[in-house]
């Protein structure tokens, strides 16, 4: 993992206000930065996508409520609520249609902050569940993941001289807007890395002529990620958990998925399909060393 920047320190040591046993006249003082000085408006995004990747609908668009009931397991909060507070504060805070958008997820936290610290002034409670319960327990999902530039860089000639190839084999995953991904014309797309020809159409795809780099309103979501997970052989090496952890960090920096009605369904670009096959690689080779010392 990369190193966070000298001025922002890794430890949390946060003055976030009186609990119940300090004095009323304590100072409140939120920061509820990472430990690489990103504000919550950042990181908690990482941490929706971080979880949103346990769905079993296989859809980042939204945080279903069993990945939503880890996370407060995970922050140790569980046992702080009622029995029956989980299912309670999900239920409150999703739509019409029972799924927790992002904007849905950070009303649940900012809900259950004003329950867990009533002593602690209402504008600084939030602050106060991110520096005592989140980042304490689950720092590592919201720190920004390893930096790939210089294997980038190494692995670059190799991307170039099998571009068109890659490029018909990431068409071959994309699902256009408001439609739905049929695998029933998918072949192996290891095979379709040799096989296919810039200009051809790889299978599974109904767009024709477009070069690498033009992306159009394309792009991999997460279901079809797994597809070519599968497709390639590596999915029974490793674990659902790992992959959905390579997929978010090939996300990071390389699109813009807020839409105007607080709608999110990220995707890979072309560009960051390439950024996921070195990490999806790094990954693999990891767990082939771990398995080979035993």
């Amino acid at each position: 993992t990369g190193q966070p920047p000298e001025t922002a320190m890794s430890t949390h040591t946060p003055n976030i206000g009186p609990r119940r046993d300090e004095p009323a006249s304590a100072p409140v003082l939120v920061t509820s930065m990472n430990g690489y000085g990103e504000e919550p408006g950042v990181w908690l995004r990482r941490l929706f996508l971080s979880y949103a990747a346990r769905n079993a609908d296989l859809s980042l668009a939204t945080l279903a409520f069993q990945p939503f009931r880890m996370l407060l397991r995970d922050i140790q909060v569980m046992r702080r609520m009622d029995a029956m507070g989980a299912d309670v504060l999900y239920r409150s805070c999703t739509r019409e249609d029972g799924r927790m958008k992002y904007s849905d997820f950070v009303q649940a936290l900012a809900r259950l902050a004003r329950k867990l610290y009533p002593a602690v002034d209402p504008r600084a409670s939030f602050g106060a569940l991110l520096e005592r319960d989140v980042l304490p327990h689950v720092s590592h999902r919201c720190d920004p993941p390893e930096a790939v530039d210089a294997h980038m860089a190494s692995c670059r000639p190799i991307l170039e001289s099998m571009a068109g190839a890659l490029h018909q084999v990431w068409l071959g995953y994309c699902v256009r807007p408001g439609r739905a991904f049929t695998p029933r014309g998918r072949v192996n797309m290891t095979h379709s890395i040799v096989q296919a020809t810039p200009g051809g159409v790889a299978p599974g795809s109904d767009t024709a002529g477009l070069l690498p780099g033009d992306d159009g309103d394309e792009g991999m979501p997460f279901e079809t990620y797994l597809h070519f997970c599968a497709d390639a052989g590596v999915a029974t090496k490793t674990t659902r958990s790992a992959l959905g952890e390579v997929f978010v960090a090939s996300l990071e920096g390389a699109y813009n998925p807020w839409l105007d009605d607080g709608g999110w369904q990220p995707v890979l670009t072309f560009a960051a399909f390439e950024v996921m096959l070195l990490r999806l690689a790094m990954h693999m080779w990891t767990v082939r060393a771990a398995f080979e010392r035993f």
